[in-house]
């Protein structure tokens, strides 16, 4: 079965940036990333948008137990920005789809 359903949202927000997980490990850090979480009735997803050429996207313990097509399917698609944002915006497209 396909998608049951199909919605488009937008959000303007400041790119994160990468954070460490453990203060006692400095060198373990989570890349910059953003969360969904997605609640219906019944059930909830949380899932996360990376960003592409983020060093620390490679050693992220979380990006790295992902499958490649899982991998390709949280990566952000960057895009230039609308003539209505400023100039050094950054545009991010990720699909999430919901299916039975």
């Amino acid at each position: 079965p396909g998608p049951l359903l199909s919605v488009a949202l937008a959000d303007k927000t400041i790119k994160p940036g990468a954070y460490p997980i453990n203060p006692m490990n400095p060198d373990a850090v989570r890349p910059p990333h953003i969360h969904f979480n997605i609640a219906g009735q019944n059930r909830r997803l949380v899932t996360q948008m990376y960003f592409p050429d983020e060093e620390s996207n490679g050693s992220d313990i979380i990006f790295g137990a992902l499958t490649a097509e899982e991998k390709t399917a949280v990566m952000a698609s960057l895009m230039p920005p609308d003539a209505d944002l400023e100039s050094d915006s950054i545009v991010g497209r990720c699909d999430i789809v919901l299916a039975e």
